[in-house]
């Protein structure tokens, strides 16, 4: 068993990110970004999964926008061009599962 505690800081900065565990081939890391940072085009060569816990974020995967919200979840494919813009502060898990 492991407990594992969320902080918030965003009242420190504008971008925390935080890595908050490993096991097996599953990387967890809590992201915050204040209303409008964002994080630039990359990719993950594993499958990912973003769960919003707190406030409004607008994903940009392969050229198509979704914007997510408190308990809702986005999955993308291993290789997925995507970007990520605050419309709020926001405060979001993210999953990273390497096949």
């Amino acid at each position: 068993m492991k407990i594992i505690n969320l902080e918030s800081r965003l009242q420190d900065q504008e971008k925390f990110i935080n890595p908050l565990t490993n096991f097996e081939k599953t990387k967890m890391v809590q992201i915050q970004l204040k209303k409008g940072i964002g994080i630039p085009e990359h990719n993950a060569n594993a499958d990912v999964l973003i769960v919003v816990q707190k406030g409004k974020v607008e994903f940009n995967v392969a050229g198509e926008r979704v914007e997510l919200a408190p308990s809702t979840i986005l999955y993308m494919e291993p290789k997925e061009q995507h970007s990520l813009l605050a419309l709020e502060d926001v405060e979001l898990l993210l999953l990273r599962m390497e096949r």
